[in-house]
């Protein structure tokens, strides 16, 4: 029987070396990792956005689409001077308001302005001819309207002209409203006085 003797200092030699890994390949792995990460987040948040952005025209074109009904609602009832139909698109915020347009509607004045001597032109509202401006909480509109008028040039012609009507429009239970317009809208009251006039 031998013995084979070893000690710690024999083969010493022969120990693999370890060779620690580059840190430059590390440092560039976790870069690319994070370029990538970044780009998947930019893709993620970009299809996102084109997502919500494409249910919001939706939604806005649906509301648009109901106000301009509304806004149709009232030109029938302006040129049929039906106060029935009038009620029916009316905000009931204020009750003097509505009482004046009932009666607007009955006389056939509610659009036609037979004071300047114009006279509507039986139309219907398009959306060529109208602009909807929908608040934030699409709860309220604005509505310029480009209506017609035909006016007496003497003679026995007439001749037409364009004007904007604007309006304003209430989100009400179940339709848009026919609302009177904010007081601030319409600015401070200005007066002038002078000798003949006050």
């Amino acid at each position: 029987m031998s013995f084979d003797w070893q000690t710690d200092e024999d083969h010493w030699d022969d120990e693999p070396i370890i060779v620690p890994a580059a840190p430059g390949r590390d440092r560039w792995r976790h870069l690319w990792l994070a370029a990538l990460g970044l780009l998947l987040l930019a893709v993620v948040g970009w299809l996102f956005y084109r997502q919500v952005s494409a249910h919001l025209v939706t939604v806005e074109t649906g509301v648009e689409d109901d106000v301009l009904a509304s806004v149709r609602l009232l030109y029938l009832a302006a040129t049929e001077q039906d106060a029935e139909l009038l009620t029916s698109v009316l905000s009931g915020r204020d009750d003097r308001w509505v009482a004046t347009q009932q009666i607007l509607a009955q006389t056939g004045t509610l659009l036609s302005r037979p004071g300047l001597g114009l006279q509507l032109v039986a139309q219907e509202p398009t959306t060529d001819t109208t602009s909807i401006s929908l608040s934030p909480d699409l709860t309220s509109a604005e509505v310029s309207s480009l209506v017609t008028y035909s006016f007496d040039v003497g003679n026995g012609l007439t001749d037409t002209v364009q004007l904007q009507l604007d309006t304003v429009y209430r989100l009400g239970p179940d339709r848009w409203l026919y609302a009177p317009g904010d007081p601030e809208a319409w600015g401070e009251m200005q007066t002038s006085e002078g000798r003949y006039v006050a």
